[in-house]
């Protein structure tokens, strides 16, 4: 388990595909599953093979995204074991942002996260559950993580953050 997550294979399909000026659909969903894996606590690692979450449970549209700067000093977002700042310019590491309201995943024992970009068609929006997921895109990024049970008066908002190197 990476406490970053990784980018997929499909990820860097996507990016490419971006970059050569196709419009593919960029990085838009977050989801949240409850894995496959015997030990709640202690998830296996992610593959960069990934194109799916072991069993997703619930999405929704990434809410806002921002480009990060390394300040040790007064950063608010932890990566890589360093603290970054939002910056109003363009950088290289770019963060995205979604929240799940109390109401949304209530209950759920969270241990995997995703983000989905490209041809991505659910029934709901902007929060749909794994059965209103029509086509769920391509998986862009995967962590898995310690069981995290969101409860009925918790939100929960989830980083992920991209590193171009």
């Amino acid at each position: 388990m990476s406490d970053d997550g990784i980018v997929t294979d499909s990820g860097r399909v996507l990016r490419a595909r971006m970059m050569a000026g196709e419009n593919p659909g960029s990085p838009s969903w977050f989801a949240i599953g409850s894995g496959d894996w015997g030990d709640p606590q202690d998830p296996p690692d992610e593959t960069a093979d990934t194109t799916v979450l072991a069993n997703e449970l619930a999405r929704k549209q990434i809410s806002r995204h921002a480009y990060l700067l390394l300040d040790d000093t007064n950063g608010t977002i932890t990566y890589k074991g360093h603290k970054y700042v939002e910056s109003e310019l363009p950088t290289p590491i770019v963060a995205f942002f979604v929240e799940f309201a109390e109401t949304e995943a209530q209950g759920f024992q969270i241990m995997e996260e995703a983000v989905f970009g490209g041809a991505i068609v659910t029934n709901t929006t902007p929060y749909a559950l794994a059965a209103d997921v029509v086509a769920p895109g391509a998986l862009v990024w995967v962590r898995n993580r310690a069981v995290y049970t969101k409860g009925p008066n918790d939100s929960l908002t989830c980083i992920s953050v991209f590193e171009e190197k």
